[in-house]
């Protein structure tokens, strides 16, 4: 059965491109190191909820976006 890692993250807006290199550097390496596939994901549309999202689950600031990735390993 595969094993999921996922994160999320408040990424400065402006850092986008940055972010997104990194992850394509990053998400080669855990290949290397045995990772199925690696998946980032940059919050387009992720309204704030009243009690709970993913904006208020890295207490996103003015200025951030919700940024999303998983690596799926073939194990744990």
């Amino acid at each position: 059965m595969a094993y999921i890692e996922a994160m999320v993250a408040a990424v400065p807006t402006a850092g986008k491109a940055a972010y997104l290199d990194y992850a394509r550097e990053v998400g080669g390496l855990f290949k290397q190191h045995g990772a199925l596939a690696t998946t980032d994901c940059w919050g387009s549309d992720v309204p704030e909820g009243k009690l709970t999202s993913f904006p208020l689950s890295v207490k996103c600031g003015p200025g951030e976006t919700v940024a999303i990735g998983w690596i799926t390993w073939p194990s744990k």
